[in-house]
């Protein structure tokens, strides 16, 4: 049972992590001179990533 509580902890801890580090990465974009695409599209790769990891510990929390 331990395993389980875990498992959805670890899906909003990786979630507000990856919200985290995209938001960075956003805020570093857009207060640069230099344009640097591939820098954009991991953030907003970490941002999705981080808000479907959120969504599912959400929707686990709403299954109990």
């Amino acid at each position: 049972m331990s395993s389980i509580f875990k498992k959805k902890i670890s899906y909003l801890i990786s979630g507000l992590v990856f919200l985290a580090y995209a938001f960075y990465r956003l805020y570093h974009f857009f207060n640069e001179a230099t344009f640097n695409p591939v820098r954009l599209i991991i953030a907003l790769v970490f941002f999705g990533y981080g808000g479907y990891a959120i969504y599912t510990y959400i929707n686990s929390i709403k299954e109990k």
